[in-house]
């Protein structure tokens, strides 16, 4: 996963962040979903600015209830912290 800017900001785990986690849109997780699915390059626009590509292998949910995509390059980004996903290939 490369990040285009904020020096690499969405590439790590977010499970440090600041704040508590605020569950997503069912609508905005089928769609991520569906990405993961079907093994789509997106590229995700993080609520700090930053923007990352990459494939989704998987989600994940911690005992405290924060959601993670677990992307391909072994990265994790909580799912809160996601603005926005658009297919790119």
């Amino acid at each position: 996963m490369n990040a285009e800017s904020d020096g690499g900001e969405g590439s790590e785990s977010r499970s440090g962040d600041a704040g508590a986690y605020r569950p997503i849109a069912c609508d905005f997780h089928d769609q991520l979903e569906a990405y993961a699915t079907t093994r789509r390059l997106v590229r995700l626009s993080l609520d700090s600015g930053a923007t990352t590509e990459g494939r989704i292998a998987d989600f994940r949910t911690t005992a405290s209830k924060e959601e993670f995509l677990m992307m391909q390059d072994g990265s994790a980004i909580r799912l809160d912290k996601i603005a926005a996903a658009r297919a790119i290939d």
